[in-house]
């Protein structure tokens, strides 16, 4: 009987994880955030929770969910965490779920942690896990708290709560990546995408990014961007060949896209036309049609971009334009 219960609990997991990406690209990460915590609570209950991503650099924050709790809570959180023994473990062991009550053993109710942090608000069982990227420096922090002393978390719940995080954390990226694209905040379609502050200190960063940044600075580690940001502008010239990147406002954050420039990029934009067109199997007609100009024009267009890329034919087209440019 256990043992069905056991795998009922697993597949209803399966089903929450599969879920978060289906139904979480379409909510702002705010709401995403509480939509998905919600949707945790069906295989882990749990009377608070405490979402945050942030820098393991200093140690704070850069934007925060709570569930049960007041605004004020993760502003606690970063000022205690030099009394905090779970923050190093976290970092140490990341995506390992923590129980800090048993982290600190019989002294947890004694402890300066549990006085400042947990007791004001009748927090007593605490499960935390981290994911933590050390090449951009940043981190996801999601921490469950129960109010019954009683009720610790199994080793069942953190098996699951161990599966659940790095989902929660990637789906919620993914989530704020393809809003910034229905946004129109992404345009290059090769580009990978970031987001920074004004001095270009990472708040957000798709896989894709931290490994082409890797690439050109092999040396770097975030979360600042190795390369000077000021007052949200990149200055191209200091960036390494093919390495391109173009920086607009998003609130009072910046969104940074980077991509490796290829033949395609030295296109005006109304050739960058042609060629989509061309290549998806558009004839000069339809292309034409869909960029308002007559037949001639594109056929113009087309001889102004063999003349660039140094071909003719649309598989020279197709095989050129892809190449990075010297």
């Amino acid at each position: 009987m256990k043992l069905r219960r056991l795998a009922r609990a697993d597949q209803e997991l399966e089903r929450v994880i599969e879920y978060l990406y289906r139904e979480g690209p379409d909510r702002s990460i705010d709401e995403f955030r509480m939509w998905a915590l919600d949707q945790a609570r069906q295989v882990l209950p749990f009377d608070a929770a405490l979402w945050g991503v942030g820098s393991f650099e200093d140690r704070r924050f850069h934007s925060t969910t709570t569930v049960g709790l007041p605004p004020e809570f993760p502003g606690i959180v970063e000022r205690t965490r030099s009394i905090n023994p779970a923050f190093q473990v976290l970092h140490d062991y990341p995506g390992v779920p923590v129980a800090v009550s048993e982290l600190l053993g019989s002294g947890f109710r004694r402890s300066a942690i549990y006085r400042e942090l947990y007791r004001p608000w009748k927090l007593e069982q605490i499960l935390a896990t981290a994911t933590y990227d050390a090449r951009s420096g940043l981190f996801a922090l999601i921490t469950f708290y129960r109010t019954d002393a009683g009720q610790a978390f199994s080793p069942a719940e953190r098996r699951r709560v161990g599966r659940l995080v790095p989902h929660l954390a990637g789906a919620g990226s993914s989530s704020y990546f393809r809003r910034l694209a229905r946004l129109n905040r992404v345009r290059h379609a090769d580009s990978h995408v970031a987001v920074c502050d004004r001095f270009g200190v990472l708040h957000e960063a798709q896989p894709g990014f931290v490994d082409l940044l890797a690439r050109h600075y092999p040396d770097w580690e975030g979360p600042a961007l190795p390369f000077k940001v000021e007052d949200g502008n990149v200055n191209p010239d200091i960036l390494p060949k093919p390495l391109t990147a173009r920086i607009r406002p998003a609130g009072d954050l910046f969104v940074i896209e980077v991509w490796s420039r290829t033949l395609f990029d030295d296109l005006s934009s109304r050739e960058q036309q042609v060629a989509q067109g061309l290549l998806s199997g558009q004839s000069y007609k339809d292309v034409a049609r869909r960029i308002g100009v007559s037949p001639s024009t594109v056929s113009t267009y087309v001889k102004r971009i063999y003349a660039k890329v140094g071909g003719s034919g649309r598989t020279a087209l197709r095989d050129l334009i892809r190449r990075r440019a010297r």
